[in-house]
């Protein structure tokens, strides 16, 4: 069983680890709560800063610490430090990203995504910009409007189908600079009880008109 001491020194030296990631990211613990507007993020930020205040061996009081409390303490800061730039997380279009163009045909395009165990694939035009992000969702709707997917069918064939049910009004993805860091764009990913993002598309300044560089999903956070 670990001593206080211990368990004590393991609250401070996360908490410098947490403060030496901060001062890197050129953030305080305030910017990044701001950046991330996640109340979690906040709740386990206040945490350390309170038992990483108790714990100091300076200050007139001390309670009673387990290791499952430094252990919470360490999981936040591993988590934050693991927050780096979306660019070292994302699928990279020049590497592992699977993208189709509107006239490709759909059943071929399935079967990679599921080779490559892939949800999400973006269409791109002829200078690789992102027009879209094709999904099972979409390919659910399309089935449930009485259509069938045949050997023949063009991602063109079932946008035009959902262009015209209006089923596409509402997009599920969002475009991010790739020099982004993750906290900056976590906050995507939170789902409310209206909308939610389910693909962050980065491109060099985060415009949609840009050439898509790479994809993040809330599996590469």
């Amino acid at each position: 069983m670990r001593t206080q001491e211990t368990v004590a020194s393991r609250i401070q030296d996360a908490k410098k680890c947490f403060e030496s990631w901060l001062k890197q990211n050129g953030l305080t613990a305030q910017s990044l709560v701001a950046n991330a507007k996640s109340v979690s993020i906040k709740e386990e930020v206040d945490y350390l800063y309170l038992v990483a205040q108790n714990t100091d061996p300076d200050a007139p009081k001390h309670v009673s610490y387990t290791t499952p409390v430094a252990e919470r303490v360490e999981n936040f800061v591993s988590f934050i430090s693991s927050m780096g730039s979306v660019e070292k997380k994302m699928i990279k279009c020049d590497e592992d990203l699977l993208t189709a163009s509107i006239d490709d045909r759909v059943l071929p395009k399935l079967q990679e995504l599921v080779e490559k165990d892939f949800s999400y694939l973006p269409i791109v035009d002829e200078d690789n910009v992102c027009v879209g992000v094709f999904s099972a969702y979409i390919l659910m709707v399309y089935n449930s409007l009485g259509e069938v997917l045949s050997e023949k069918t063009t991602f063109k064939d079932i946008y035009d189908v959902l262009d015209e049910e209006e089923v596409l009004a509402h997009k599920n993805y969002v475009f991010k600079p790739v020099n982004s860091y993750i906290h900056q764009v976590y906050q995507e990913f939170k789902r409310t009880n209206t909308f939610h993002n389910d693909v962050v598309l980065l491109t060099r300044f985060g415009n949609e008109n840009e050439p898509l560089l790479g994809m993040l999903t809330v599996w590469n956070v």
